[in-house]
């Protein structure tokens, strides 16, 4: 029997519910893979804004810790901190991964040493992959849920290397080494065959092999065979962790505080049924009846679940009346909104105080004047998160850059693709001894939190050139400064050649000097 895979995760929600903390660095790598994939899906649903809306999934986790039933995601600053951090990689990416002339920032800048064969290569893998959208989906899912696989898709009958962005939640097995390489990895879910039936499909992958089931049943997915040998020597695919806990399995952006924002929507939610109540005519009936116990009637109400009711949401208006004689009067308790509102802003605070993101961009916004110093000291703590994060994602994506250089390459040379056009013949100068003899290496430069406008750039260089100036009259050798800054030995001899002067001299006794003396090193 194959039960369809939502209902088995409605069903593993119910049994373990989704949980909101990180306790131990071990307590995700040892978690069972269907409670994880709906783990994610809860996550998912916080970064959606549709947390608790399925009543009967998040019914266990409201009654482990205490939340109004009828919460809903009032303040929801889930959604924002994720799409800051998908800016990572603002801008555009170019065909041949060259900067724009215009000054339109290039999303994800290659070194100025990166060779142009690279950067060719690049601009067709990143083509062939929509790269220009992944790489947001990338980002976007890391943020929202702390992990994402990315793997290389080797599609020979097409003639192309692509990157594909995989929900984590289909990730069932994974095997990292210590560097964070993935070693072995599985994917796994539901594919619809004839008549409708479901069918449980399987994909692992290893250094040494390749190999799909169907209902735990060997399956030829690609008419390569059920199981083939990896012909890559390596897992093509790359793991991202954006908050790496110590464990194989990552946290997302808002874990530290996922608590304090339920227990804020669990304020805000009531104060707004009560304002809603409050604006409603209370109807007060005297006599006729006997006066009974108002907190037996809250509880009669309460019998059920709330998913269990023919009317779930209805207690958000429902009006607590008690019934007496003409002479009874009538007491209750009041709301003071203003106060309320006040305990809830603190709890705002709290948690924009976590994230100095959420309030940074209003604040400069606010700002009359805003200088480079004071911005630097504003946007100090927010600039160290966004730098540590985009550090992250620049090494997971060389790696899985390189490797996919390195597969096109050894498909366009072993003549698997046939006659090669232009874009193709790219990839000839790699293979797979490219990428593990380091000939594919590289770096991508760190991106500004804030993007500097054309001119600000141009005053940035003029400073910097005038400060070169003022060294070299000074007595400091030019060569030195450049390299300094960053410049390696092709451009420093390119900039040589084009000065034709002091720097020129300058590295030509250099040279000379380095040549071994006669009769002794020098």
């Amino acid at each position: 029997m194959h039960i369809p895979w939502k209902l088995l995760a409605s069903i593993s929600s119910a049994v373990d519910s989704f949980r909101r903390t990180w306790n131990g660095q071990g307590q995700q790598a040892n978690a069972r893979y269907r409670p994880r994939a709906d783990h994610y899906d809860r996550l998912w649903e916080y970064y959606s804004n549709t947390a608790f809306e399925d009543l009967r999934n998040w019914s266990s986790y409201k009654g482990r810790h205490g939340l109004y039933r009828y919460i809903r995601q009032i303040y929801n600053p889930t959604f924002r901190l994720v799409e800051f951090y998908t800016s990572i990689y603002p801008g555009v990416l170019t065909t041949d991964a060259r900067r724009l002339p215009d000054g339109t920032p290039l999303a994800i800048p290659l070194a100025r040493d990166t060779r142009q064969e690279i950067r060719d290569a690049l601009g067709s893998f990143w083509e062939w992959s929509n790269w220009q959208e992944q790489m947001h989906v990338m980002l976007r899912h890391a943020a929202a849920l702390g992990n994402v696989l990315v793997k290389l898709n080797d599609e020979v009958d097409r003639r192309k290397v692509s990157a594909e962005v995989i929900w984590p939640g289909l990730v069932s097995d994974l095997e990292l080494d210590s560097a964070g390489n993935v070693q072995r990895y599985a994917l796994e879910y539901d594919i619809e065959g004839d008549g409708g039936r479901c069918h449980r499909y399987r994909e692992e992958v290893t250094k040494e092999s390749i190999q799909t089931t169907l209902d735990d049943r060997p399956f030829d997915a690609t008419g390569a065979g059920a199981r083939y040998e990896n012909p890559y020597g390596f897992v093509p695919a790359v793991w991202y962790r954006f908050n790496n806990l110590g464990s194989v399995y990552g946290a997302p952006v808002t874990w530290c505080a996922i608590g304090k924002l339920d227990e804020l929507n669990h304020l805000v939610s009531q104060i707004h049924d009560q304002i809603g109540k409050m604006l409603e005519a209370p109807i007060i009936v005297k006599g006729g009846k006997n006066v009974r116990v108002l907190a037996d009637m809250i509880q009669g109400s309460k019998q059920v679940a709330t998913h269990e009711s023919p009317d779930p949401l209805a207690g958000r208006e429902q009006l607590d009346v008690l019934y007496g004689p003409p002479e009874a009067g009538l007491e209750t308790l009041s709301l003071d909104v203003q106060q309320a509102m006040a305990a809830a802003h603190a709890l705002v605070q709290e948690v924009e105080r976590d994230f100095p993101e959420l309030s940074m961009f209003a604040t400069l916004r606010a700002m009359t004047q805003t200088t480079g110093p004071a911005v630097e000291k504003l946007a100090g703590d927010v600039k160290h998160r966004f730098v540590r994060a985009a550090a992250a994602a620049d090494r997971q994506s060389v790696k899985l850059f390189q490797m996919g250089l390195a597969i096109a390459g050894m498909r366009a040379n072993s003549g698997a693709w046939g006659a090669l056009d232009g874009k193709r013949r790219r990839f000839l100068p790699f293979d797979l001894a490219s990428y593990e003899q380091g000939h594919l290496d590289f770096d991508i430069d760190m991106r500004p939190l804030l993007p500097e406008a054309k001119g600000e750039g141009y005053q940035v260089e003029q400073s910097r050139w005038t400060a070169f100036k003022m060294a070299v009259e000074a007595g400091m050798p030019l060569e030195m400064l450049l390299r300094d800054d960053g410049w390696d030995d092709a451009r420093v001899q390119e900039m040589a050649r084009h000065l034709g002067g002091p720097l020129a001299r300058e590295l030509a006794q250099a040279n000379q000097d380095a040549v071994p003396a006669p009769g002794g090193p020098r």
